[in-house]
């Protein structure tokens, strides 16, 4: 699969991929485009995420 430029998110399972076709995660065809700063902010989402659950651990005294 080659990269066009253009990004895209899954309608069904919300997954982001760089490349047109069928989503890799689900197999959907129902997708729409997103902008690069659209992803750059579900990066940071989950960017954020990982640091709240790492935290979590840590309080619990668990290891990552």
């Amino acid at each position: 699969m080659e990269h066009t430029g253009s990004y895209y998110k899954c309608e069904k399972c919300n997954h982001i991929y760089d490349f047109m076709d069928i989503c890799p995660e689900c197999g959907s065809d129902d997708t729409h485009d997103i902008s690069a700063e659209d992803v750059k902010e579900h990066i940071e989402k989950l960017n954020m995420r990982v640091e709240e659950l790492e935290i979590m651990l840590q309080s619990h005294g668990d290891k990552l």
